[in-house]
């Protein structure tokens, strides 16, 4: 994915990050900036409905019939053939995200000191997060589907217009179906807030923070339908597999709120542990995903004041 080579860039800001460490705290301007990395949780991916190739109706000049896609060419022979036709759709499913590493990302922070008063202090901070996810996996449970019986007849007449009998429930003897669902999403997320700190004591304190967010998703899924039957009046099997793709670089705003814990291990340096719940304004999705941005996080940070 395009989006995949920002995992470059991170390294290469957080390197910077690093480095520029003992000089930055070699003096106390009102800035503190953040290094550190996030655990989000986010929410399950659902993955849509939509039906299988389902060939033909009734009618055989309108094509051929069934997830089988019968024809007249399909059968030979001077003797009618009694044959089955199924038809399939899949119901959508939901795909856990939270199990993956890929919810880890690291995090990039500024913040400047606009109002000191004895133990409180007012600053104005922006974030930087980089996420990616990738969920899904098989299916073969969340169908419905019914299926017809035909009869082809020789001598020119074809497959006849209405079924014999049908529908019936569920799928025909000897088919089978499946799904193959996935997905990856890159995620940026861009936050601007205010941020109120209290000091315990000298080495102790705690601060709260909120505000606006922005966004920046690329997402691409894929779905893969596969079926399998037996073949009419012959040993073995048949089968066909078709595979759909999607994808949708989205711009979504959100907002942010924020509390945590932060620690003074010298005069500059110090350690904050933060809970951060996020919301957004939408979805991220395709035709054939949709992805709930919502959801918190915890955070650890190495911070250092210059």
């Amino acid at each position: 994915m395009g989006f995949r080579m920002a995992a470059k860039l991170r390294l290469g800001l957080l390197a910077v990050g690093v480095l520029s460490l003992p000089a930055m705290a070699a003096e106390d301007g009102g800035w503190r900036l953040a290094l550190g990395a996030s655990y989000r949780c986010f929410d399950d991916v659902e993955f849509h409905n939509f039906a299988f190739r389902n060939y033909g109706n009734t009618d055989p000049a309108r094509g051929p019939l069934g997830v089988q896609g019968y024809t007249n060419a399909s059968f030979s022979g001077p003797d009618p053939v009694v044959f089955n036709a199924d038809h399939i759709r899949y119901t959508g499913t939901s795909a856990d995200l939270d199990d993956t590493a890929d919810a880890m990302a690291p995090v990039l922070g500024i913040e400047k000191a606009l109002w000191v008063r004895d133990a409180l202090t007012l600053s104005v901070a922006s974030n930087l997060q980089y996420y990616q996810l990738d969920g899904g996996g098989a299916d073969s449970e969340s169908f419905s589907a019914g299926w017809y019986q035909h009869t082809w007849l020789p001598g020119g007449a074809g497959i006849i217009p209405t079924p014999v009998s049908g529908p019936f429930t569920e799928l025909s003897s000897g088919t089978s179906a499946s799904v193959r669902n996935d997905m990856e999403l890159d995620l940026f997320v861009l936050d601007l807030g205010v941020k109120a700190a209290f000091a315990v004591c000298r080495w102790f304190g705690g601060y709260g923070a909120f505000g606006p967010s922005l966004n920046f998703s690329d997402l691409e899924t894929s779905q893969r339908e596969s079926a399998q039957w037996n073949k009419v009046g012959a040993p073995g099997t048949d089968s066909y597999t078709l595979k759909h793709t999607d994808d949708d670089q989205s711009l979504t705003v959100g907002g942010y709120a924020a509390f945590g814990l932060q620690f003074a291990v010298t005069d500059r340096i110090g350690i904050a542990a933060e809970y951060r719940y996020d919301i957004a304004t939408d979805d991220v999705s395709t035709s054939q995903a949709s992805v709930d941005l919502d959801g918190s996080s915890a955070q650890v940070k190495l911070t250092v004041k210059f």
